[in-house]
């Protein structure tokens, strides 16, 4: 999956990156990641400015404990209880619409394919892939090879019959 950073700085990349897999839908997931991108980091600066607010109320809207020195600063009135909580819930709201669009950005994100290399040839299906480099001999037998599940059911390690009642 690729960085959000990285999307940020170069959608036009990641564009390009999906038309030349042949995903146009994927393509059109980049835009819809930097949209919800953009919502949520307006909407991080708002939760963080509201948390900061709260907090700062919070500490003169109950009465200090006995003997402490207090001091009431201008800049920051009385605060009634249901203010308080009224902020309390606002604050839950954004917070629930944060978990959201976060959950939203990550599905977006996961399907947003990585930007391909540029010397990488483009081809309509795997079967036009180019071999650039082949390691070792290729094995010849003198009989037809199996699949692994079929030596594994032959050799009753695998019994695909009781799995599939399971």
């Amino acid at each position: 999956m690729l960085d959000i950073k990285t999307l940020r700085e170069n959608p036009d990349a990641a564009r390009a990156g999906a038309m030349k897999k042949r995903m146009p839908d994927r393509a059109a997931a980049v835009d819809r990641a930097l949209v919800i991108d953009a919502e949520l980091r307006k909407l991080t600066t708002e939760l963080d400015e509201m948390r900061a607010t709260q907090k700062a109320m919070s500490r003169f809207s109950e009465p200090p404990p006995a003997g402490m020195i207090t001091f009431t600063p201008s800049a920051l009135p009385p605060v009634s209880r249901d203010e308080m909580r009224a902020r309390k819930q606002a604050i839950s709201d954004l917070e629930k619409r944060d978990k959201q669009l976060r959950a939203d950005l990550e599905q977006q994100m996961a399907l947003v394919p990585n930007i391909p290399d540029p010397e990488v040839p483009e081809g309509k299906d795997d079967t036009e892939n180019v071999e650039v480099k082949r390691w070792g001999a290729v094995r010849e037998f003198d009989f037809e090879p199996r699949a692994h599940y079929e030596i594994g059911e032959a050799q009753g390690w695998l019994d695909f019959t009781r799995a599939a009642a399971m």
